[in-house]
């Protein structure tokens, strides 16, 4: 605000901002923006302002660490490293209360706000390998007594090959 002189003021703002002759300019982008103040009696002085870069674009940057390493597991890990915005930055998992080290199969979303209120979300979508399938082929027994019959497994599901059998 102005001081000294003979208010009331007049203003007049320049480049790069749409002349116009309020005491506030809004809507401005980061660089120089010139200023010229008359007083009531036709003194003038004009001021150039920096206008700051504005802070990067806030990030949350969600990741999964870790998979479910098996169907009906809560073993994966998500974490978060927020870059931009301006910190300190307050962080939200939800569902609200998830262990971010056993995470079950479902949509992790991490909410990022920083210090001036910026927001930015990020949902991790954890799946996990679907059941293995023994898809077995059967040789029945012959005759009582022989041992002739036989099991063939074609799993499918889980990690995928290579399987292992413990019989």
């Amino acid at each position: 605000l102005p001081s000294g002189g003979n208010p009331p003021y007049s203003y007049l703002w320049a480049s790069p901002v749409t002349p116009n002759t309020d005491s506030i300019a809004t809507n401005l982008c980061a660089g120089f923006v010139t200023v010229t103040v008359t007083d009531d009696v036709g003194c003038q002085t004009t001021d150039s302002i920096d206008m700051p870069l504005a802070p990067s674009v806030l990030q949350a940057n969600g990741t999964i660490n870790q998979t479910i390493s098996c169907n009906g597991d809560c073993d994966a890990q998500v974490s978060h490293n927020p870059t931009g915005g301006s910190a300190p930055y307050t962080s939200i998992w939800s569902p609200i209360g998830i262990d971010t080290n056993n995470v079950c199969a479902s949509n992790a979303i991490i909410t990022v706000t920083d210090s001036n209120g910026c927001i930015s979300s990020d949902t991790l979508i954890i799946s996990e390998p679907d059941p293995i399938i023994g898809n077995q082929v059967v040789q029945n027994i012959n005759c009582n007594g022989d041992s002739t019959g036989s099991i063939t497994l074609n799993p499918t599901g889980g990690a995928g090959p290579p399987y292992n059998y413990i019989w």
